[in-house]
Order: structure tokens, then C-alpha cells, then sequence
């Protein structure tokens, strides 16, 4: 009888096996077509597939992983052993920061994890905090064996369950970091696997109790326990969760422009010193940028004052973080948008811009605030130099050179400008691909071929501008012009009447226009 029932287990294990197996070749096929038929239409109609077959070493995405690790690498060469602190990694991320990583404005360039469980680990509690994490999966993994191997067969079950869900963490861990949703059932399987492995330590325990029926141990501790979790309750949970929930609706009032009462509610949040305190005050600063961008509708004088308020909350950040440098560029950012309001402060700009480049010497933005701030000044010879060693850093850069470009042109230095022009039409962004770029780039290339007096391309820039919005008079006006500047005068005269049937009320300046190209047509014969 035992040997028919240890042939049935074994048999049955045997096929378990051969399940497992199977699923793996299985999931295998399924990833291999997908990558296969990344193409198909079926794949990118479903985001999580047409992700998946996304993923290549030449993804945005990919490489930027990549670019990470190895500025991981190059942190802990230098605190290998106990590494940066818990909290840190943004530390060491800064100071070894790869310029490839920034492709344009848009690009993910503030990093507080690896996206990698390992260099998380060692770059923030060293080789000796690595060894004792992969000691505690160690550990998991051997008690699951050992649950396994026992002869009970849910035993057999329950051990290569949790051996998979501890194997399937770590793989997935060598690209995202844990949050609360993969943390807390990580520690329930710790802790299903140490209290199987010492039942004893929960076996059942008698105690005493006095004649009332209360344990004899008393109600003190029981009381104590009980204030304590209350204070703890309302400080650590009630109080942040109150803060949180103003600070959600601070936003709010922001997104939806009322720019002052945005303002009023962000200074009654952070009148409450909690943790959210940090991430509140450059919720106000990125307020107060949006005030001088033109966002929402205030007066100049409250404009100001979230200026202030902005600036102060950011130097208390810095003051509690003096090693983050996202915090001067933060501060950088308020002094130079705030110089509307105060002047002076683009001369602060030079000062904070030295602290961010002690902390992070490699960073594009830091140069373009400190060349911005140069401009500013009227020091435009020093501005070109911060561009230019922005534009060194990554020449692939397409937001460098067109800082670079403005930057001559300040400077009075045209040939190197229309050099600048020249590298971007090499890039895809010059007149060449006038049809396809985005607005923002047009008047760019408006800016840049207006300095240059290159006055045909200019009206083929506008040409497209006025195909997009055919109705638009100030785009109408400025091809009319450009025309004659030209000196193309049919196209500005046809143009410019034009632009008088869809503005009639314009007949006196349409008019003075085409008197001067009359006047012009006559001095050229």
C-alpha cells in the first residue's frame, strides 16, 4: 500500500513538472510571436502587448535604463561599502549624470531609483546591504525548498508556489522597484515561510488571568499601547492625509486658473510641518512659474508675492536637502522667471547655478538657466559660452542648438547663427522640413531668419504657417511683408488683398501697404 501510494506521488510531482515545463515553452512561444509580429494589428491595438513588443536596446526607454546603470556603477565606486544612505540614490545619480539621457524638453531626467533592485541596493546601503538582502531571498527561497521536499503533497505545492513568486519578484525587480502593491505580499510570503518553518513559536499559550477575568499583566500596558497608537494615528496618519487632501485641492484651484486662491491655499497647507512639506513647496514653485508664463489671471503685485513665497519655500527644501541639486535648478528657474518682478535676481542665478553644477556637472538645463541668466545681464559673450557647453555635453540635442543660435544672435554674431541654422537643417529641423515641424519650431526658424534678413525663406515659413490657419490676419500681414522684403511684390500684393477681404476694416494700413510696394516697384526700375 505505501508503495502504491509513494508511486502515485511521484508520479503526480512528475506531472506537475511536466506542466511547469510546458507553460514555460508555452509563454516563451507567445513572447517570441510577439516580438515576431510587433507589426500586427492585433498587438498595437493592445497597450500592454504593443508595449511589450516595444522593447529593444534601441527604445527611449531601454536606454535610458541602460544609461542609468551605468551611472549606478560609476556611484558606487566611490561608497562601496556602505554606499549613500537609504533615500540617497538621487545623490549619486546627479553627480554621475549622462548627458545622453536628455534628448529634449520632454525627456525623464530626475532619477531617485535605478529601476533595478541591485544598484538600488548597493548604491544606497552599500556591498554589505546588497549581501544581506540577497541573504533574505536566500533564506526565503531555502525555506521554500525545504517546505517542498516535504512528503505532504500541498506541502510539495505550497514550496514551489512561493519559490516561483520569490524568483518571478527578483526577475521583475531587475527593472522596476517595489512598490506598496508588490511589497506588502513580499513580506507576506516572508512571513507565511518563517512561521511554517516554527509552528512552535505559535503554538497555543495559556494566560493567567486574575478572578475579574482580566490577564494579569494588567490594563496599563493595554491603556499605554492604546494613547500611544492614537497620537501616533493622528500625527503619522489623520494629520497627513488632512495636508495631502489641501494640497490636492491647491492643485486643483491651480489647474483651473484661479491663480489667487491657488496661491492662498498652498501657504495655509505648509503653515502644517508634515512630510508632504517638501513635495508642497515645489508644487507652489511650479505655481508660481506658471503665473509668469501667463497661466491664470492675476495681478502683478500677487504674481510677485507667490514669487517670494515660492522662493523661500525653496530655499527651506535646500536647506533641509542641501545635496539635491533639482532643488537649485528649482531655485534657478524662480530667480530667473521672478527677475520680471525683482531684477536683481538674475544676478542670484549665478550663485545657485554654481551649487548645481558642484552637485551635477553634466546636466544641459543647468547651463541653459545659467546662459539664460548671463542674457539677462546683457553678458551675452558668457551666455554663448554656458550654451556651447551645453550643446558639448550632447550634440544631439536639438533644444542646445537652438539656444546656442539665439545666443549668437544676442551677440551680434550672424555667421555663427546661420551655422547653428545649418546643424539644425541637418537634424530635421530647418526650412528644409518647414512643412512637417511644429509651430513653436516655425517661429524659431521666424526669429532666426528675420536676424539674418534671409527674407524668402522667411515668407516660405509663413506660407505654412498660413495654410494652417488661412484666417489668421497677423500671419497674413507678416507673409505680405516678408514678400516685400523679398522684394517679391506680386506675392505681397496679392497677398495683402488678401487680407483686406478678410479684414476690411484694415483698408488704411492695406492701403499704406500697397502705396509703399508702388513706391518701392518704381525706385527699382
Amino acid at each position: 500500500m505505501g508503495s502504491v501510494l509513494a508511486f502515485r506521488a511521484r508520479t503526480h510531482k512528475m506531472a506537475i513538472r511536466a506542466a511547469t515545463i510546458a507553460a514555460v515553452i508555452l509563454l516563451s512561444g507567445v513572447t517570441i510571436s510577439i516580438f515576431i509580429k510587433r507589426d500586427a494589428t492585433w498587438i498595437q491595438k493592445s497597450p500592454t502587448l504593443s508595449r511589450i513588443a516595444s522593447i529593444s536596446f534601441s527604445d527611449i526607454t531601454t536606454q535610458s535604463r541602460l544609461l542609468t546603470w551605468e551611472s549606478s556603477l560609476k556611484g558606487l565606486r566611490d561608497r562601496p561599502l556602505l554606499g549613500y544612505g537609504y533615500a540617497n540614490y538621487n545623490i549619486a545619480f546627479n553627480r554621475y549624470f549622462n548627458p545622453l539621457i536628455y534628448r529634449d524638453a520632454g525627456s525623464q531626467v530626475w532619477f531617485d531609483r535605478a529601476h533595478n533592485v541591485i544598484f538600488d541596493i548597493a548604491l544606497t546601503s552599500g556591498v554589505l546591504g546588497l549581501i544581506a538582502y540577497l541573504v533574505m531571498f536566500g533564506m526565503a527561497l531555502r525555506a521554500s525548498w525545504q517546505y517542498a521536499r516535504r512528503k505532504e503533497q500541498e506541502q510539495y505545492m505550497t514550496g514551489v508556489l512561493f519559490a516561483s513568486l520569490l524568483i518571478a519578484h527578483l526577475l521583475q525587480n531587475f527593472f522596476v522597484f517595489d512598490i506598496l502593491a508588490t511589497y506588502i505580499p513580499l513580506m507576506l510570503v516572508f512571513g507565511f515561510l518563517d512561521s511554517a518553518g516554527n509552528r512552535s513559536l505559535f503554538s497555543a499559550q495559556s494566560v493567567p488571568l486574575s478572578p475579574s477575568g482580566i490577564p494579569k499583566s494588567g490594563m496599563i500596558p493595554a491603556v499605554a499601547a492604546f494613547i500611544i497608537c492614537t497620537v501616533a494615528w493622528y500625527q503619522f496618519n489623520y494629520l497627513p492625509a488632512t495636508v495631502n487632501r489641501q494640497g490636492l485641492e491647491a492643485m486643483r484651484l491651480r489647474m483651473e486658473g484661479k491663480s489667487a486662491e491657488a496661491t492662498d491655499m498652498f501657504k495655509e497647507v505648509l503653515q502644517r510641518d508634515t512630510y508632504q512639506a517638501g513635495e508642497i513647496r515645489l508644487k507652489l514653485a511650479e505655481h508660481a512659474l506658471d503665473m509668469r508664463a501667463g497661466i491664470g489671471s492675476v495681478t502683478g503685485e500677487i504674481a510677485a508675492n507667490t514669487f517670494n513665497d515660492a522662493i523661500d519655500e525653496v530655499l527651506k527644501n535646500i536647506e533641509a536637502a542641501p545635496k539635491d541639486a533639482q532643488l537649485y535648478l528649482y531655485l534657478m528657474n524662480l530667480y530667473y522667471a521672478g527677475s520680471k518682478y525683482q531684477s536683481d535676481r538674475l544676478n542670484l542665478i549665478e550663485r545657485a547655478g554654481k551649487e548645481a553644477l558642484a552637485l551635477s556637472p553634466t546636466r544641459p538645463q543647468t547651463y541653459y538657466l545659467l546662459g539664460q541668466g548671463a542674457a539677462g545681464r546683457g553678458e551675452y559673450g558668457e551666455a554663448v559660452e554656458y550654451f556651447k557647453t551645453a550643446v558639448d555635453l550632447n550634440p544631439a540635442v536639438v533644444e542646445s542648438h537652438w539656444n546656442l543660435s539665439v545666443a549668437y544672435r544676442l551677440a551680434g554674431r550672424k555667421d555663427d547663427e546661420r551655422k547653428e541654422y545649418d546643424i539644425l537643417e541637418g537634424m530635421g529641423r530647418g526650412y528644409a522640413q518647414r512643412e512637417t515641424l511644429a509651430d513653436i519650431d516655425l517661429m524659431r526658424l521666424i526669429q532666426g531668419y528675420t536676424s539674418l534678413e534671409e527674407y524668402v525663406k522667411l515668407a516660405g515659413v509663413y506660407e505654412v504657417l498660413v495654410s494652417r490657419d488661412p484666417t489668421n490676419a497677423e500671419y497674413l500681414a507678416k507673409l505680405a511683408a516678408a514678400y516685400k522684403s523679398a522684394g517679391d511684390y506680386p506675392h505681397a500684393r496679392a497677398i495683402a488683398e488678401k487680407l483686406l477681404e478678410l479684414k476690411p476694416d484694415m483698408k488704411a494700413d492695406v492701403e499704406s501697404f500697397l502705396a509703399e510696394i508702388e513706391q518701392e516697384e518704381k525706385g527699382s526700375q
